[in-house]
């Protein structure tokens, strides 16, 4: 059995969608214009991936974040190309959400 789609979350130009590997493997992310729906890119990640992008919350230029559970990170991906820009460690990191100062992460 393959990947199966997991979580979902929007940009302006971009849908991101998550997926969840077989049998706890790695997962993935793939990114779809939002004006076509074309798929563009995909990325693999840790498993169990949830994402949040960040317009302009924390910094002045949007990112995807994804923490992915599986592996215990936390992805600071760049929104347009995908590219891993940072990481951090955090048992468990399930859920996402900033605000203006701050990234919150659950477990």
């Amino acid at each position: 059995i393959g990947y199966k789609p997991h979580d979902l979350t929007t940009s302006k130009d971009y849908a991101y969608l998550t997926l969840l590997g077989p049998k706890g493997a790695d997962g993935g992310i793939i990114q779809y214009c939002t004006k076509t729906f074309r798929e563009l890119k995909r990325r693999p990640i840790g498993g169990d991936p949830h994402v949040w992008v960040d317009c302009c919350a924390i910094t002045d230029t949007d990112y995807l974040f994804v923490a992915a559970q599986g592996a215990s990170t936390v992805y600071k991906l760049d929104i347009d190309t995908l590219q891993v820009k940072d990481t951090a460690h955090v048992p468990g990191a399930h859920g996402l959400w900033a605000t203006k100062n701050y990234l919150y992460v659950t477990d």
